[in-house]
C-alpha cells in the first residue's frame, strides 16, 4: 500500500497511519496492476477508517469512514490544569472505547480564534464551532469540588447533539470514599454510556413552512432557526413554537416518528403588539395637567353655587328683611364645574386611552 506514491506496508496494516490533516492519496499495488484513488481529504485530529478496493482504468474504489468526534467543554475555566488533564484524558479513553474521539486542544484552538474569548460557555457558541470542526456532539462535564479529597467531588455531565441541536443526556457522577482513580473511571463509565445512548437515539425530522418568512423557530424552549425551517430530531414529543415580533406566537406539541418528518404548515396571525408598548409621554403630561386644572375648576364651580342667593356680607339679616345684595353666581359656578368636569374627561382619555396599533408587517 502507499500512501502520496510512498510505500506504507502491506494490507491489512498492522496498525493505524498518522498523516498530517488534509488531501492524501492513497493506492493498492497487485499482481494486475495499480490502482490508486482520488485525491481524499483527512480532517486534522480525526481518526479514519479506509477500505480500498480495485476498480477499473487502475482507479481505487475508496471508502471511508471517519470516527464520530466530540468538542469538550470543561467548566469551571479555573480548574488547575494538572486536575483538568487528568479529566480530559479519562474523557479522551472512554471515546476511544466506543471508536470516537476528542477534538484535539490545538485544532479547537485553531477554530477559536475568530470567536469572542468566552465562546464555550455561552449558549450555541460550542455547537457552532462543533459543527465546523465535524464532531458529532458537544461533551459538556463540569467539575465541582477539589480532587486532594475525592469523596467531595462530582461531575455534572451532559451530551449536547450537533445534528439535531437538541440535549441528548445528562448524569451526575459521584463518589463517596473512592480515590481519584476510581472516581475518574465512574466519569468514564458515565460519560461511554452516554456516547452510546445519543448515538443509539432514533431520530426523525421537523420541517416548518408558512409565513411570515424568517419567524424564530424553537424546539423545547431552544432557538433551532427560522421558516422555513428543516432540522433533524430525536423521536419523541416536542413542543415547537414558532415567533415574529408583531405576530401571535404558535405552540404546539410535535410527535416525531422514527425515520419520517412531522412537517408543520403555520401561518401566524397578526397581534396586538404594538410599536413602543407605552403611551407618549406627551399626553401622559398633558393629560395630568388637565386633569388638575379640571379638579381645581370643579372645586371652584362647586364652592360657586354653593354661594348662590347667599348675602354679600355672608350675615343673615334680621327676621322680616332681606339682603341689600345677594350672590348670584349659578351661571359662573355652572360654567366652572362644566369646565372643570371636561377637563377632567380629557386628562383621564389622553392618559388611559390606548395608543395605535402599529403592527409590523
Amino acid at each position: 500500500m502507499l500512501v502520496d506514491k510512498l510505500l506504507v506496508g502491506r494490507t491489512p496494516l498492522p496498525g493505524p497511519l498518522l498523516l498530517e490533516g488534509g488531501s492524501h492519496r492513497f493506492a493498492i499495488e497487485l499482481p494486475t496492476g495499480g490502482f490508486e484513488t482520488d485525491a481524499l481529504s483527512i480532517a486534522e485530529g480525526r481518526a479514519a477508517q479506509l477500505n480500498l478496493t480495485p476498480g477499473t482504468k487502475g482507479v481505487a474504489v475508496a471508502v471511508m469512514s471517519l470516527a464520530p468526534a466530540s468538542i469538550l467543554v470543561l467548566s469551571p475555566t479555573s480548574l488547575a490544569k494538572p486536575w483538568a488533564t487528568q479529566i480530559r484524558q479519562a474523557v479522551s479513553d472512554a471515546l476511544v472505547k466506543e471508536q470516537a474521539a476528542l477534538i484535539s486542544e490545538e485544532r479547537l484552538s485553531v477554530l477559536l480564534q475568530k470567536q469572542s474569548p468566552d465562546c464555550l460557555s455561552q449558549p450555541g457558541c460550542p455547537e457552532l464551532i462543533a459543527d465546523k470542526s465535524g464532531a458529532r456532539s458537544v461533551l459538556r462535564v463540569t467539575a465541582q469540588g477539589s480532587p486532594d479529597g475525592a469523596s467531595n467531588v462530582s461531575f455534572q455531565v451532559s451530551v449536547h447533539d450537533v445534528a439535531t441541536g437538541q440535549l441528548a443526556g445528562s448524569t451526575e457522577v459521584r463518589c463517596e470514599s473512592c480515590s481519584t482513580d476510581s472516581l475518574l473511571q465512574k466519569l468514564g463509565e458515565s460519560v461511554q454510556r452516554l456516547i452510546v445512548e445519543a448515538n443509539n437515539r432514533p431520530r426523525g425530522m421537523i420541517a416548518v413552512i408558512g409565513t411570515p418568512a424568517g419567524a424564530r423557530v424553537r424546539i423545547d424552549g431552544q432557538a433551532a432557526g427560522t421558516v422555513p425551517f428543516e432540522r433533524m430530531s430525536f423521536a419523541g414529543e416536542h413542543v415547537v413554537s414558532v415567533e415574529q415580533d408583531g405576530f401571535e406566537p404558535h405552540v404546539r406539541n410535535v410527535l416525531v416518528v422514527f425515520g419520517q418528518t412531522a412537517a408543520l404548515n403555520v401561518n401566524l396571525l397578526r397581534g396586538n403588539a404594538r410599536s413602543g408598548s407605552s403611551r407618549p409621554g406627551w399626553r401622559i403630561a398633558v393629560g395630568s395637567v388637565a386633569l388638575a386644572l379640571g379638579v381645581v375648576s370643579a372645586g371652584f364651580g362647586v364652592s360657586a353655587l354653593t354661594l348662590n342667593g347667599v348675602c354679600e356680607s355672608g350675615l343673615a339679616p334680621p327676621d322680616g328683611q332681606q339682603c341689600a345684595r345677594i350672590y348670584n353666581s349659578t351661571a359662573l359656578g355652572g360654567g366652572l364645574l362644566g369646565a372643570g368636569l371636561g377637563l377632567m374627561v380629557g386628562g383621564v382619555l389622553l392618559i388611559a386611552w390606548p395608543p395605535p396599533v402599529q403592527s409590523k408587517p
